[in-house]
Formats: C-alpha cells, structure tokens, sequence
C-alpha cells in the first residue's frame, strides 16, 4: 500500500518571539474580512497587515475567493498575512448558510459517486505522466499556551509570524516522488533541523487516502457548490490497524488512525480536495498533523491532468517545556516575560506550479554532484506499490 508522510521536526530550542501591541482579537466571516479590506483600500502594505493581524477567520475560502480577496492587496506582508489567516481556516466546516439547498442523494447515486471516485483513483495513479513542478513553500509559526481538546479548533493566539519561503523543483517518475533545489541535489531529510515537510501529494494521497478510507468507513456528508457546479462531499475515518498515513517526528515515525473529507466531481469522481486529519496520542510530541491537497487541471505536454495546485499542512508539536524568550504580557495577564510556551504551532503554504513533462533524456544531476550522490532512491515511503486497487466501500 502506497503511503504518504508528513514530516515534523521538534526544534531544539525554539525561536523568540518578539513582543508587541495587544492585538485584537476577533473572529470574523469572509464577508467582515473583504469589509475590512475594503475600508483599508488605498493604505499601505504595512497597514492593511496590521489590520488583518489578530483576525481569526470563522469559515475557509475558496480558491477563488480567496484569489479575488488577495488581489485587492497592496502588497506581500498583507498577502501573507491573509495566507496564515486562510490556511488556519482551510480545515473548518462551510457555514450552513453557504450551502445549497439541494436534497441529498439516495444510497444508490451515493454508492455510484463512490465507484467513480475510486475509478477515478486508480486511473489517475496510473496515467500520469513523468512530470516535473516547482514547489514554492512560504512557511509561518507561532506559539502556543493552550491546547483545545479538539486540535483542529483554533483558539487566540498571537498572530502568525511569517520565517521564510523555500522553493524546490519536484519530480514525479514511474509513480514516485522526489525533489531537488537549484544546485541539482536530491533533497534529502535532515533530522536535525526545525522544520516540517510533507510529500506525497502527487498521486500517493489519492491511492493511500481512498484506499485506506474504502477499507475503513466512508459516509454522505453533504453537497457544496463549487465553479463548475455540485461537488459531493463525503467524511471518512481511518483506524489505527488500516492506516498508512505516516508522521515522523524525529526519526520516529507513526501511522496514527486520521479521519478526513473527500470533495469529488460527481459527474466524474475526480478529487477536487482532501484533507487528512491525524488522530495523535496525548503522548506523542505531536499534538497535530493535518494535510489539506487542492487539486485542478494543470497542462502536461498538450494535455489536461488534475493535479495538485495547493497544499496547506498544520503542526502543533509539544515544546516539553522549554523555556522562551518571549513576552506574553500582551496575550496573558501577569505572565512572565520569560514563559515555558507548551506548544509551537507550524503551518506550511504550498503552491504548485510550472509543470512540464519529464523527458527520460532530462539529466537531473551533472558533473561531479552527480558522481557523488547517484541516482534518485529506487524507493521511498511513499512510492511503494500498492497492493490493490481501491475499491467503493460496500455499505
């Protein structure tokens, strides 16, 4: 069975974060949030951030809205403070009022949507091309004193600061995945750093997710009005014993029970989203590992793919006390400034793009990087082979 990973690694000692202003917190809907923008049009870059800081967001966006939102921005600060704001968001339910009212299917047309998914599935592992994109990362953090008993439930924190934007170019060859950067070097996992990674976007999610989600539960959730029409969503949940959802931490790695949503083209059982949500023990040093993919048609040597265009991945690793150089002042009443932070929370923001077919000529590494490292593994947690074929989940 095909697996995909989510890599988390705890930082030995945890960056300051510097102090400032209360900000001022406030959950508000997608409607107050363009509100807001709007009031703002004309200021600057640093302003606009400044109002945004201390939002929370009460719903996702869409890809679309989300594009239409960004663009009436000034600048990058306050288009990567609305990404930490949707990203945060990206795993909430839609808001009742936001959907249509159409009437849910029977068993029958449900349990077809289901076969199509998984024709669908199996035909896309299979069908895609040797391809190559660029993987742009813009990555945030923040700390965290609480915990909800439910991770996925947000609670106010200080706003997320912004670290860096890494880019890697990603190849997808005979059904594995794999990565290098400028220099032609593989991209190779580095315990000792403080960072997440995931993989397996390409292909491995669908064939791991559908596969383990058919042989465990699947059931209707609702319907959800997408650009092209319906989009039929369905929840799934996953036991510890079928799961091959893989979260390192470390060089410990886990497949933890997760549970998630499918979002499908009921016309043609095409993924249009998923989310995998990871069931972690109280004992783990992770208290979160949750992947959200977005898929759309991408153009692969004159023809149309579904692909992944957006991937969102949120950790919460536990800090095992280690004291912070940080003020908390202005988030907690009579704390100290210097404060053991009990959480550190990651997010990941990746975008897919620039793809182009991987001609076998194509030469990866040259010269003397090439006489060093060889060639790409043969295989990795996420390209072995799946055993079978997913199937619809008899109900």
């Amino acid at each position: 069975m095909r697996k995909i990973a989510l890599l988390l690694m705890a930082s030995l000692a945890l960056p300051a974060f510097a102090a400032s202003k209360r900000p001022q917190y406030m959950w508000v809907s997608a409607e107050h949030l363009e509100q807001i923008i709007t009031a703002a049009h004309g200021k600057s870059d640093r302003y606009v951030e400044s109002q945004l800081s201390g939002l929370f967001l009460s719903q996702p966006l869409s890809v679309e809205r989300l594009a239409q939102i960004e663009a009436e921005l000034p600048g990058p600060a306050s288009r990567r403070a609305l990404t930490a704001m949707a990203d945060e968001a990206a795993f909430f339910r839609v808001p009742a009022r936001d959907l249509p009212q159409y009437a849910p299917p029977d068993k029958v047309t449900q349990d077809s949507v289901l076969e199509l998914i998984a024709k669908y599935v199996n035909q896309t592992t299979h069908e895609l091309p040797n391809f190559l994109a660029t993987r742009e990362t813009s990555h945030f953090e923040t700390p965290l004193w609480q915990l909800p008993a439910i991770p996925q439930l947000a609670s106010p924190h200080k706003p997320l600061s912004f670290v860096e934007t890494s880019k890697v170019t990603v190849f997808y060859r005979d059904g594995k995945e794999f990565q290098e950067r400028g220099n032609g070097k593989i991209v190779k996992d580095n315990p000792s750093q403080s960072k997440m990674e995931t993989n397996g976007e390409f292909g491995p999610i669908l064939a791991t997710v559908i596969g383990d989600a058919f042989s465990g539960k699947v059931i209707w959730d609702r319907w959800e009005q997408g650009p092209s029409g319906r989009v039929a969503v369905f929840l799934y949940y996953v036991p510890r014993e079928l799961s091959h959802y893989m979260v390192y931490s470390g060089k410990v790695q886990t497949f933890p029970p997760y549970h998630g949503v499918i979002w499908a083209n009921p016309v043609d059982g095409s993924i249009l989203r998923i989310s995998v949500l990871a069931a972690l023990d109280s004992s783990d040093e992770n208290a979160r590992a949750d992947l959200l993919v977005e898929y759309g048609s991408v153009e692969i040597g004159n023809r149309n793919y579904i692909c992944p265009v957006k991937s969102v991945a949120i950790s919460v690793v536990r800090t095992l006390g280690k004291p912070v150089n940080t003020d908390l002042s202005a988030y907690i009443e009579n704390s100290d400034p210097v404060y053991s932070i009990p959480f550190l929370m990651r997010i990941n923001d990746t975008r897919f793009t620039n793809y182009h077919v991987f001609r076998g000529e194509t030469r990866i590494l040259t010269g003397e990087d090439a006489a060093t490292e060889g060639p790409p593994p043969a295989s990795s947690p996420d390209g072995v082979p799946a055993k079978e074929p997913a199937k619809a989940p008899k109900q």
